[in-house]
């Protein structure tokens, strides 16, 4: 038996889907695995939070990877997405925060406006400050990071890495949340990563397969 993994995670996109995203690049054998009663599982988890990856190895072992951030990076390692040295990886390393803080944003601003069910009028409020505000900036400085590369359709080097495949899935992820938010006029550079990654034959399996869950759960949304 080959190595498999497991994603462990709602059946949505969320905080798994880069993870799912790069296993897919990867040609990775894995598939999804859905909490049946969370509130019990919950304990059993490492942190007691998700996603967690399980890697079942040839042998029968598993090894169990806690924190969505761990796992993009053991993934990124483990399939060659992480650099070729070690000015590449840090590089890599630094660029992936700043988009752990636009994750933040997106989940203050979107995601939890909704899951609350917060008044429409500072919800709307909230959204409009995160498109207005939040996003140009965020935009300009990755613009300057993929520039700098050479304006190559990657962030660091000249091949694809896990902080690329973070990039692509949160350029879809705006988008979804209001049409052409990104786009080849205010976000070049990052345009021409979304497109070089979207036109990869796995990454449109995947795209188009059972596997992937919907952004949010159904009757959740705008």
């Amino acid at each position: 038996m080959s190595t498999s993994f497991q994603v462990y995670y709602f059946p949505i996109q969320g905080r798994a889907e880069p993870i799912r995203l790069l296993l897919a690049l990867a040609g990775a054998d894995w598939d999804n695995k859905f909490p049946t009663d969370w509130p019990s599982e919950k304990a059993g988890t490492p942190m007691g939070q998700l996603p967690v990856l399980i890697e079942k190895s040839a042998d029968g072992s598993d090894t169990v990877i806690p924190q969505s951030h761990t796992i993009m990076r053991y993934v990124a390692r483990k399939f060659g997405f992480d650099g070729s040295n070690d000015r590449e990886r840090t590089s890599l390393d630094a660029i992936y925060e700043s988009f752990v803080d636009l994750i933040a944003h997106v989940n203050k601003h979107i995601v939890e406006p909704v899951r609350s069910k917060a008044p429409k009028d500072q919800a709307d409020q909230l959204r409009a400050t995160f498109f207005s505000d939040v996003l140009p900036r965020f935009v300009a400085l990755q613009e300057k990071h993929l520039s700098r590369n050479g304006n190559n359709g990657h962030f660091v080097g000249g091949r694809v890495s896990y902080v690329d495949v973070i990039a692509y899935f949160y350029y879809a992820r705006i988008n979804f949340e209001q049409a052409d938010a990104l786009n080849e006029r205010n976000a070049p550079a990052w345009t021409k990563l979304y497109r070089a990654i979207d036109q990869n034959g796995r990454v449109q399996a995947y795209l188009k397969s059972p596997k992937r869950p919907g952004v949010y759960p159904p009757g959740m949304g705008r």
